[in-house]
């Protein structure tokens, strides 16, 4: 509630200013919302595989769940040894043929956490 205090300042009123844009709310309207859902799609994905329907246990899976998702969210792109970035090409059923192009992630750690539930 600390930020209750600096409401009426003029830093607040200006971010406030910046936030509440008409453009701005124009533009939010129109993003598109394969992007904005996407990392939710796949974070309701982890948790459907994680997830068993036991209850005993099912609090621990879903933090378990949060933490793998959170570790491995934003991993790096493979580079080669001269120090260019990896790409992969995919060809999709949808797409009817074309060919998209992928960055190459590195590996998703499986292994131990750095904490202990």
């Amino acid at each position: 509630m600390l930020f209750l205090l600096f409401l009426e300042s003029a830093a607040a009123l200006k971010v406030e200013e910046l936030v509440f844009n008409n453009h701005r709310l124009k533009d939010l309207a129109t993003l598109s919302p394969h992007f904005q859902t996407y990392d939710l799609e796949v974070f309701h994905s982890l948790l459907n595989q994680v997830g068993i329907y036991n209850q005993s246990n099912y609090c621990s899976r879903v933090l378990f769940a949060v933490m793998h998702f959170n570790k491995n969210a934003n991993r790096q792109v493979k580079i080669t040894l001269d120090g260019t970035e990896r790409y992969s090409i995919h060809y999709m059923k949808y797409m009817k043929g074309d060919s998209i192009v992928r960055k190459v992630k590195t590996a998703p750690m499986h292994g131990k956490l750095p904490f202990v539930l």
